[in-house]
């Protein structure tokens, strides 16, 4: 990732985990947390570290299956006695004292100010206007080589008292599931499924952010085309804003970098015409000065999947009167390219 004096394309660095025992014991050496996801089973069991486990039986020896949910936070995300973290469900073999080990101390906490931690260089602070609104569509998430489906909907929404974002994902599977298979239509906002509104919240994929900073990307960073997927082959491509944001989840101690490119594309029969928004994301910790992002943002899978920064990507519709920017024509966007 290329900017005129700061670059965003930092190599990947998992979190290192220690056990916080009380004991006088010397510390066992942490195994590498395994990312590439097998399916463990008795015939072929996981080592330490590794995973999809669905029970003890399928690790090796005496190690057992730590049972996980979807983390929202670096110290959910932490795999007891291994060096790295998953935010993802995936359950993995651990050596049992390493799963029941006291890992919850607490620290006080950090006057980013005062540390610099708030500062990132290249960034401003803001959000840009044009990503204002709520956006509805498909999601991908991925571990190792794994991607999970959802469907959701975010709400960016500037205010006097900051900028924040509030995003609700509906898990559906791994089988390339769409939103239409829950009967939501992501072009018009429709949801033809009487249960959505009471069944489809999960508390684990609910997030409060804050977005913080800003910058615009370069042009020859955006380069996915919107136009190339089946939602939007009858459209042409008008006009295109690219840009990233630094966020703080408000529920836990994790930040992201969420890449955005804001699309304006015109159907060519009718004239219609949409917003569509590609959002790649990655998450980081120790504050806005440790920031790392992805490559670019896209919905290609083939990118997103070698990009081994990027957690996630989505492509948003913009709903009809959920506008809350004012400068809603592309001529006022921050980021225009």
């Amino acid at each position: 990732m290329k900017f005129s004096a700061v670059s965003l394309y930092l190599a990947i660095g998992l979190a290192s985990t220690t056990a916080a025992s009380a004991a006088a014991a010397t510390p066992r050496t942490l195994q590498i947390l395994d990312r590439t996801i097998v399916s463990c089973s008795l015939e072929a069991p996981c080592d330490e570290c590794q995973g999809d486990c669905d029970t003890d039986e399928d690790c090796e020896g005496d190690l057992i299956c730590q049972q996980r949910g979807a983390a929202i936070s670096e110290t959910e995300a932490v795999v007891p006695g291994c060096d790295g973290v998953s935010y993802s469900r995936t359950d993995f073999c651990v050596v049992a004292d390493a799963a029941t080990d006291d890992t919850d101390a607490t620290t006080a906490p950090t006057d980013m100010a005062s540390t610099g931690m708030d500062d990132a260089e290249g960034f401003e602070d803001g959000m840009a206007a044009e990503i204002a609104g709520l956006w509805v569509g498909e999601e991908k998430y991925k571990d190792g080589e794994i991607v999970y489906n959802y469907c959701s909907r975010a709400l960016f929404q500037p205010s006097e008292y900051g900028n924040y974002l509030t995003w609700h994902g509906y898990y559906l599977g791994f089988e390339n599931e769409t939103c239409a298979d829950i009967g939501v239509n992501p072009m018009t906002g429709g949801v033809d499924n009487p249960t959505y509104f009471t069944d489809s919240y999960d508390p684990e994929e609910s997030y409060v952010l804050r977005l913080d900073k800003k910058v615009c990307l370069l042009e020859s960073d955006c380069t996915y085309d919107v136009t190339t997927s089946d939602s939007f082959a009858d459209y042409e491509l008008m006009e295109s804003s690219c840009g990233a944001h630094l966020k703080r989840d408000l529920m836990s101690e994790y930040y992201s970098c969420e890449l955005y490119q804001v699309n304006q594309i015109k159907n060519k029969g009718d004239g219609t015409e949409e917003l569509v928004v590609i959002l790649t994301y990655s998450h980081f910790t120790g504050g806005y000065n440790n920031f790392s992002c992805s490559d670019k943002p896209t919905y290609d899978m083939d990118e997103f999947l070698s990009d081994p920064i990027a957690e996630g990507t989505a492509r948003f519709v913009l709903q009809s009167g959920y506008d809350t920017n004012t400068n809603s024509t592309f001529m006022d966007w921050e980021c225009l390219v």
